[in-house]
């Protein structure tokens, strides 16, 4: 059994050597593991929906069917591989991704047969579009239930409440010039005083490529609770998340919207000839909310309470 240790060179063959694991035993146990997302997300959301494609549209240009094929099947790729980095952190819950990840992957393949004028079928890139989200969706499910990630614990600091969780798999290191192959990751009390060789360690498992956390960001993540141990300008500042992540945000959820405003339009009328015809009362609900930074913001959302339901702030009051 051969383990990473700090003076061997990055291209050295490292993390060799697994360690028992919690897995659950299942029917889906299979679909837990990444080559088989791969391999039936290649055969449901890109051949399928082309094989329809051809079965039902015996007229359709052999080149329209390729290209689709080919882009369909890069941007379930890319997808995934962002997903992948998605369920590496922690504690996150990467099914609410799902959508906007591979909204977003096929999006940019639609935009760049677009731009370059190649011909494409757009219900072969649709029809893979909608078949991607449940599948995948479907597969990190299976993953999160038949297997948890397993993580390395540095014995060193406060490190107690850590391995009590029941989210994860915890392998509290002996050895500091080992670390198991198959771990998700490494976790340390980076506030505690670290001897040189733990020090070694994180160090050389960062030049491999093993990500490092610190515990106390690990807690936070897996429980959905902050701990403060005392205030200070980053107790609080290192909870916002990356300027940069905010504005890739804000330019997704617009494109996610103006994608979707088709059907949004057409449901949305729907409703509110509902709601009209109800009570002949407004539509629109409105309310005055606080949002990020404070600042106030109004609401809008379909009404569905009567136009005489007790009116004031029942829930968001000032203090």
């Amino acid at each position: 059994m051969v383990y990473a240790r700090p003076e061997m060179p990055r291209s050295a063959g490292v993390f060799v050597g697994n360690v028992a694991r919690s897995d659950r035993h299942g029917p889906f146990r299979r679909l837990a593991r990444v080559r088989y997302q791969l391999a039936g997300g290649l055969l449901f959301t890109v051949l399928l929906p082309a094989l329809l494609r051809a079965h039902f549209d015996p007229t359709l240009r052999m080149a329209s069917l390729e290209n689709t094929v080919f882009g369909t099947a890069i941007a379930m790729i890319v997808g995934t591989y962002v997903i992948r980095r998605v369920l590496s952190y922690p504690g996150v819950h990467a099914i609410s991704y799902v959508p906007t990840i591979f909204l977003a992957a096929y999006g940019a393949v639609a935009l760049a047969f677009l731009l370059l004028r190649i011909e494409y079928s757009r219900f072969q890139l649709l029809a893979s579009f909608m078949l991607a989200i449940p599948w995948f969706t479907i597969g990190i499910f299976a993953e999160r239930h038949y297997r948890r990630p397993l993580f390395a614990v540095l014995p060193v600091g406060d490190t107690s409440d850590l391995c009590n969780l029941p989210q994860a798999d915890w392998w509290p290191l002996r050895d500091s010039t080992a670390v198991p192959l198959n771990t998700s990751g490494v976790v340390a009390d980076l506030r505690a005083d670290m001897p040189p060789e733990w020090t070694k360690l994180l160090a050389a498992s960062a030049l491999k490529g093993l990500p490092v956390y610190h515990s106390k960001h690990v807690i936070e993540s897996l429980t959905g609770r902050v701990q403060i141990e005392h205030l200070s300008e980053n107790s609080l500042g290192s909870l916002l998340p990356s300027s940069i992540y905010l504005k890739l945000k804000r330019v997704l959820d617009g494109l996610g919207v103006l994608i979707a405003l088709p059907a949004i339009l057409l449901v949305g009328g729907i409703a509110a000839f509902f709601i009209k015809r109800e009570d002949k009362g407004p539509v629109f609900f409105t309310q005055p909310r606080i949002g990020l930074g404070g600042e106030r913001f109004t609401i809008f959302k379909f009404r569905t309470m009567r136009t005489d339901a007790a009116d004031g702030a029942h829930y968001t009051k000032h203090n």
